[in-house]
């Protein structure tokens, strides 16, 4: 670019010098090139019609191709000619002054407007298309195992599932729309001012618009045997019978608060140093004779009922297989104590060596204050079954009593004992 420049403005001057005998040093100018390719240019901004050659002269002009990685290794045009012995290539530059379009921000309704061209409009086209349906996944459940890996206090039955299992299903339909085509002078969004170029060869406008009057629904079943716990289940249930007699209890009567702490609870009237839990005059030490009986051992600040029943120890999980219960191993804690208990002493009258009817038994309390119990009413549930003429089952223990007088003023008369099927535990189903 640079050399083509050169050539042109010495001609001139030569031009000018044979056709004067006498040069006007005042008219003279001479024109100096400048690259500024690596120059700081401050940031200056103008118009756009400042930088660019005016458009309504016919311009067709030529430059040499400038690309920073092919022109690095090369000082000037004559390296690079001379290595390569032509020119870098070439990058034509034309103005059409005959295809100039002057807009105003009031054309902008006529140039933007679209046009429907009638010839390439296809009405009712058929089309063959499909659409994959997937099912919801989920995951079956395979078995309940203890959690071994967690705190011994944060233990609790983990669920194994499978994998997740889904199912899917490509559907076929033929599909019926409308094909329209337009045109427009300005194809890109209108600008208030400045230079927009528009070129209709390489314009590739695609919108598409779906409707329908009728959409088309796509419907399909997926058959799976599904395994799962209900939320109801007894491995999500917390117990709330800390009696552990299969029937509700309300709470159990207070003494006194003999310590003024607000809480009902047993206190001990001597540090348990050997802790064997007995008081032991010579090692123990005595903290206060809460209940005045002039008795060292522990004082109850509520009655700690039983349950008129002989319980067994609470069911745990022997991790070492030694046969015995250990601090860390996890158990299902009966009574609500937050500690494991073994079975309630008992005389073992007929010498089976197994608690029966009629053997003679310790029947001790959870040495904890129990308020009353939790319930849900089951009337709800039939009521509900009553209403849409469901069968009832219940697998027994209950948390209530089918006979209790409130129990049948609460359900009234919706309730026929001959429409509800018992069983004796899950067993029986």
């Amino acid at each position: 670019m640079r050399k083509q420049k050169k050539i042109l403005a010495i001609s001139l001057f030569i031009a000018f010098f044979w056709s004067c005998e006498k040069v006007d040093e005042e008219q003279e100018q001479l024109i100096s090139n400048k690259n500024t390719l690596n120059s700081d240019l401050s940031g200056a901004t103008g118009s756009i019609n400042d930088y660019f050659y005016n458009f309504n002269e016919d311009v067709n002009a030529q430059f040499f191709r400038y690309s920073p990685s092919l022109m690095k290794n090369y000082n000037s045009y004559s390296d690079y000619y001379s290595l390569f012995g032509e020119d870098p290539p070439l990058m034509n530059y034309r103005t059409f002054p005959d295809h100039l379009l002057s807009m105003t921000a009031d054309d902008e309704a006529e140039f933007t407007f679209r046009e429907p061209i009638p010839e390439l409009t296809v009405i009712d086209s058929i089309v063959a298309d499909s659409v994959q349906m997937t099912s919801t996944p989920f995951k079956n459940l395979e078995s309940l195992e203890w959690n071994l890996e967690a705190e011994p206090s944060l233990q609790r039955y983990k669920l194994v599932n499978s994998d997740w299992v889904l199912e899917d299903t490509m559907l076929y339909f033929n599909d019926t729309f409308n094909i329209n085509y337009y045109r427009a002078i300005v194809d890109t969004p209108f600008i208030d001012e400045g230079i927009l170029f528009v070129d209709s060869s390489v314009w590739t406008d695609t919108n598409y618009t779906f409707y329908a009057d009728e959409q088309i629904r796509f419907l399909n079943t997926f058959e799976f045997e599904r395994k799962q716990l209900s939320n109801d289940s007894l491995v999500f249930r917390i117990n709330t019978d800390c009696n552990d007699n299969g029937h509700y209890d309300g709470p159990e009567q207070t003494i006194q608060d003999y310590n003024g702490n607000g809480v009902f609870e047993v206190l001990y009237e001597y540090s348990d140093n050997n802790n064997n839990g007995v008081y032991d005059e010579d090692s123990d030490d005595i903290i206060q004779d809460y209940n005045g009986d002039n008795i060292i051992s522990v004082a109850y600040e509520f009655e700690d009922l039983g349950n008129m029943i002989w319980d067994p120890a609470e069911p745990y999980y022997d991790v070492n297989d030694n046969g015995q219960f250990d601090l860390s191993e996890p158990y299902q804690d009966r009574n609500c104590n937050e500690k494991w208990d073994d079975e309630e002493d008992y005389t073992d009258i007929n010498g089976d060596g197994l608690f029966s009817d009629g053997d003679s038994f310790t029947d001790r309390g959870n040495q904890l204050f129990d308020s009353a119990e939790e319930y849900i009413l089951k009337d709800a549930i039939m009521r509900t079954c009553s209403c849409l003429g469901a069968k009832l089952e219940i697998i027994e223990p209950c948390g209530f009593f089918l006979n209790d007088k409130r129990f049948k003023r609460v359900v009234m008369d919706y309730f026929d004992e001959k429409e509800v099927k018992f069983y004796q535990n899950s067993k029986d189903l």
